[in-house]
């Protein structure tokens, strides 16, 4: 009937407008994105919230595609019209600091805690900060701003009472262990509740010698 195909097209419509709005977040390109909300906004409130805080396939919301690709501009855009840090991921639970962590987006990062106020020691359900996940990642250049920079603390622990450490050196990470350690006398000899191991015990399981 009309109404259906009428209610279809609106449909398509919308598709095509999240889409862009996903795009431009990834290319950094803040001209573009202004004018969809904008449009967006014009036409329904609603539309421009739920615009907002649409999650892609991945569980990303805009945000956080602006935080993937560490661009600032369009993060600017997105809390200028009702977006928030604290919008978390679908799949894991994380913050926009989290996901600028977990692709070391180190200057992201930075301008985020120092210009926004985003809380460093921000953690998800299951206890995991910023630095762990830059950490887990092997992202040195964002584990040194975090901590040098921004007061990280090197010793926190997530859920299982892992430390910053254990994860970098599950993951063989080398060049971030050595930071952790040598930069930040990260506590070589700390324990998980999970199976009462150290780091090396981590590097050591996993392969990494």
């Amino acid at each position: 009937c009309a109404s259906t195909a009428a209610r279809a097209n609106a449909d398509a419509v919308q598709a095509d407008v999240t889409a862009s709005a996903f795009e431009a977040c990834a290319a950094g390109d803040a001209t573009t994105l202004e004018q969809i909300l904008v449009e967006v906004s014009a036409d329904s409130s609603d539309r421009l919230d739920a615009l907002v805080n649409h999650r892609n396939s991945d569980g990303a919301a805009l945000v956080h595609v602006s935080a993937e690709q560490g661009h600032i501009s369009t993060l600017h855009v997105l809390l200028d019209h009702g977006a928030t840090l604290d919008q978390t991921h679908r799949d894991n639970d994380c913050n926009v600091l989290h996901v600028a962590a977990i692709h070391g987006q180190a200057d992201f990062v930075r301008w985020l805690v120092r210009n926004l106020s985003a809380n460093v020691s921000t953690r998800t359900k299951t206890d995991g900060t910023p630095l762990h996940y830059a950490a887990f990642n092997g992202h040195t250049d964002t584990v040194i701003a975090l901590v040098r920079n921004l007061g990280a603390n090197v010793s926190a622990r997530s859920k299982n009472d892992w430390t910053p450490l254990h994860y970098a050196a599950q993951n063989g990470h080398t060049d971030t262990v050595i930071a952790l350690v040598r930069n930040f006398s990260a506590d070589v000899s700390a324990r998980d509740k999970q199976d009462d191991r150290t780091p090396l015990h981590r590097a050591a399981w996993n392969g990494h010698t």
